[in-house]
């Protein structure tokens, strides 16, 4: 673990960020998020994301990530003051507490906390919405990075298809006249490694 983290710390070394979000800078070249704090710096593979959410008051309004597929649009409106959290049965008007909850899946696992809130506002108080704007934004650069993975694992599938795939091409192949019994069996032997 400590010799990845050395690798991603000099990938990051040479490179600027694409985005750069609070303390979170995005290297997309490298698929590599940079975690900066007053004492570290930590950098996390894009792949490593297992999901995150957005924490008010400990309460979970948006979740994402590779576990969560699409985040929930009801929560993502330009009005916040529409998402507020219920408690016993009252609708709270402040926010004491506005972080986003990072898992990663590293062995044991990780998880990061970005704040960007850690006092008592009004909801719709100016520096409640730009905090939770800030928040809104980085999980959108967090999702983004996650598509990206899955886009990459796909386009990795389409291009190196299974034996299976390659077997059922000659046997069409096969069927259409195209090929010989003999040549479908030596493809079918070559790519069963017999």
């Amino acid at each position: 673990m400590i010799e990845i983290m050395r690798k991603n710390e000099s990938l990051i070394e040479d490179i600027k960020p694409n985005r750069k979000i609070g303390s979170l800078s995005f290297y997309d070249q490298a698929q590599i998020m940079l975690i900066t704090t007053k004492y570290r710096k930590k950098p996390y593979h894009y792949n490593q994301i297992l999901s995150f959410e957005l924490l008010e008051d400990e309460a979970s309004i948006i979740k994402g990530g590779v576990t969560h597929g699409v985040m929930s649009t009801s929560t993502w409106s330009d009005d916040v003051d529409v998402v507020m959290k219920t408690s016993s049965s009252r609708i709270t008007s402040v926010c004491t507490s506005l972080k986003i909850k990072i898992t990663f899946r590293n062995i044991p696992q990780t998880t990061e906390y970005i704040s960007f809130q850690e006092t008592e506002r009004s909801k719709n108080s100016i520096l409640y919405k730009e905090a939770f704007r800030s928040a809104q934004d980085t999980l959108s650069a967090l999702q983004a990075s996650v598509d990206m993975v899955n886009t990459a694992s796909a386009q990795t599938v389409l291009q190196n298809p299974s034996g299976a795939d390659e077997i059922m091409k000659y046997k069409s192949l096969l069927d259409a006249g195209i090929i010989t019994e003999k040549e479908f069996q030596a493809k079918k032997a070559q790519i069963l490694g017999l």
